[in-house]
């Protein structure tokens, strides 16, 4: 029978015929230095509690909502009504405008 002569001869290595760890640990450093390069180093306490300081500042522009996102919003008013008339916190809308911005 005739040789198949498009495969590659196999070469021995160290640990068998196909040895890739070399190749493998390569891999696997290069992935981790990748990953390590998009990791966003995390915040210490201060930071966080600047970032909060200055969430108290910013005020948003109110969006025009579609018809779906209103029907949600109100079904979430809704539920929100419901929690403030069930746990007898109070009124709703106080509530609401004594929330911090922080706190949510």
């Amino acid at each position: 029978m005739a040789a198949n002569s498009t495969t590659a001869p196999s070469t021995a290595a160290a640990n068998g015929p196909h040895d890739h760890t070399t190749f493998l640990r390569s891999f696997a450093a290069r992935e981790a230095e990748k990953r390590a390069a998009n990791d966003k180093p995390t915040l210490s306490v201060e930071q966080h509690t600047v970032h909060r300081a200055q969430l108290g500042k910013v005020r948003f522009i109110k969006p025009k909502y579609s018809a779906e996102t209103e029907i949600n919003v109100s079904g979430i008013f809704n539920k929100w009504s419901r929690y403030c008339t069930d746990m007898k916190i109070g009124d709703w809308k106080t509530t609401i405008q004594n929330l911090k911005l922080e706190t949510t």
